[in-house]
């Protein structure tokens, strides 16, 4: 009975110590973080985290200020001559889109052609391609 007793007690000391360590501590990491760069406070990070596509429409604006966002990166890169920090980038907001985004978007004969697309590029570029298949954390 003791040993029952002592194997419960572990187990639940176990459970709530792997909790606290592997998801209170690192969110309360990243909320810092959060705060850190935005200026916000701990209601607006709160929400930032419930409604994720809401707060990344409300930072990046409009698809096309995404899209001159992103471009905008890889000029600056190309015109102080690192080609492949640009290919690195590139690739992975494409593996991005590619691995996650999706999902997201309604199914349609077009973005079917672009993934395919994807895949057909990925061939000759080893940076999408290594990104396109590596699992997502």
């Amino acid at each position: 009975m003791r040993t029952l007793l002592v194997s419960i007690l572990t187990f639940a000391l176990g459970c709530a110590g792997g909790w606290y360590f592997g998801y209170t501590r690192p969110v309360a990491r990243n909320s810092w973080r959060v705060a850190q760069i935005t200026g916000w406070g701990p209601q607006r990070i709160t929400e930032s985290f419930n409604y994720p596509d809401k707060t990344f429409r409300e930072l990046v604006g409009s698809r096309e200020e995404a899209v001159a966002h992103a471009s905008l990166v890889a000029l600056t890169s190309l015109e102080h001559g690192e080609a492949d920090r640009t290919k690195d980038f590139l690739a992975q907001r494409i593996a991005e889109y590619y691995l996650a985004a999706h999902s997201l978007d309604t199914p349609s004969e077009a973005r079917e052609k672009f993934r395919k697309r994807i895949e057909e590029v990925s061939e000759t570029s080893p940076d999408l391609k290594r990104r396109i298949t590596t699992k997502p954390k």
